[in-house]
């Protein structure tokens, strides 16, 4: 894995934590970078804002996993599959 991978990986698992206990629009970008250790450049570096964050996470998660099964499975399983993801994911999406 190549570390802007890592660092991606380890800024939207910091994001999706505070956002258990935090909306979104009260996060700060410093509340972000001190939870999974890295500073405010590297954040920068990455994402232009927390919202780019947001939806880097939504694109990597479901965007690229429900094109990735498209073609292998029939819209009811498609459908059930994108239920779970929010149901899994509830916390993250009531809070952003």
């Amino acid at each position: 894995m190549s570390t802007t991978c890592i660092t991606k990986a380890a800024l939207s698992q910091s994001l999706k934590d505070c956002m258990a206990t935090t909306p979104l629009e009260k996060i700060s970008i410093e509340a972000i970078c001190s939870r999974c250790g890295l500073n405010r450049k590297s954040f920068y570096y990455h994402f232009g804002d927390k919202y780019q964050l947001v939806n880097w996470i939504y694109d990597q998660e479901m965007g690229l996993k429900l094109y990735e099964e498209l073609d292998k499975r029939p819209v009811d399983e498609l459908a059930l599959m994108l239920c779970r993801y929010f149901e899994r994911n509830r916390v993250f999406y009531c809070n952003a």
